[in-house]
């Protein structure tokens, strides 16, 4: 995909505005950049690319924290 740079410039701030909404608030990265990035790339592309991240940041805050987790309510969800 060959993608001119002011394209490039405004995905990034986007994705950037997304996560500073679920770094303060826990949730809606995803809710806050996909009508946005629909706006510049195809769903077939933004989807995944916003599913990437999500994992990794998920994955991220999760190892960060996980002495703060309540091991006796995680088995209770699982």
């Amino acid at each position: 995909m060959d993608l001119p740079l002011n394209t490039v410039v405004s995905a990034a701030l986007i994705v950037v505005l997304a996560y500073t909404v679920l770094g303060l608030t826990g949730f809606g990265s995803s809710i806050t950049a996909m009508p946005l990035l629909a706006h510049l790339f195809p769903l077939r592309f933004a989807v995944p690319l916003m599913l990437i991240f999500d994992i990794c940041a998920t994955l991220l805050l999760g190892l960060k924290n996980r002495r703060a987790v309540d091991r006796k309510e995680l088995l209770r969800l699982i």
